[in-house]
């Protein structure tokens, strides 16, 4: 590419990157490089297994926080603590007893259901490490504010906050790994 600058166009399909400029003898030589090659000089060992890892570091999170509810609702202390009904989740709910199967069932499934769809096409669309970071965060303050409050509506409304931001998360894992 002697004697000439190189000219970059942009190829009709936006995927190829075409490059023009003069060879040895003087004729015009065209090089195409697709999008596929441009990715494949930036790719970066490390960086990928570093957002794989906090990929399924979200899920696992995202998996505890799901079953929170089953472990400590069965839970009822542990040594001097031991049958405490402070500790325990049925003493300061006490229509868990008639209503836990559809806390954690119908309450928390039905969101989860429908807002994974809507998730699904927002992962076209927004940045998905950042869209994913939102989304445990607020899955972890839903988590939060149902053990702060001891209302069971509002252990009802969190649980199925915590179901729509669950399903957000997996089209987003998903994609990014």
């Amino acid at each position: 590419m002697r004697g000439s600058a190189l000219v970059m166009n942009a190829a009709k399909d936006d995927e190829d990157i075409q490059e023009t400029g003069a060879g040895k003898d003087g004729e015009e030589v065209c090089l195409v490089e697709t999008q596929e090659e441009i990715n494949a000089r930036k790719f970066k060992p490390a960086y990928a297994y570093f957002v794989l890892f906090i990929t399924l570091i979200a899920r696992i999170m995202v998996q505890w926080q799901r079953k929170g509810i089953n472990y400590s609702y069965g839970y009822t202390g542990l040594g001097d603590k031991m049958n405490n009904p402070l500790y325990e989740m049925g003493t300061f709910y006490p229509q868990m007893k008639n209503w836990y199967g559809w806390l954690i069932g119908a309450v928390y499934t039905i969101p989860y259901c429908f807002f994974g769809l809507v998730a699904g096409k927002l992962t076209d669309t927004v940045n998905r490490k950042t869209f994913l970071g939102i989304v445990l965060v607020l899955a972890g303050a839903a988590v939060g504010v149902s053990g702060f409050y001891d209302s069971f509506l509002l252990l009802g409304i969190m649980r199925m906050v915590h179901g729509c931001l669950n399903s957000a998360s997996n089209p987003v894992s998903f994609s990014l790994i």
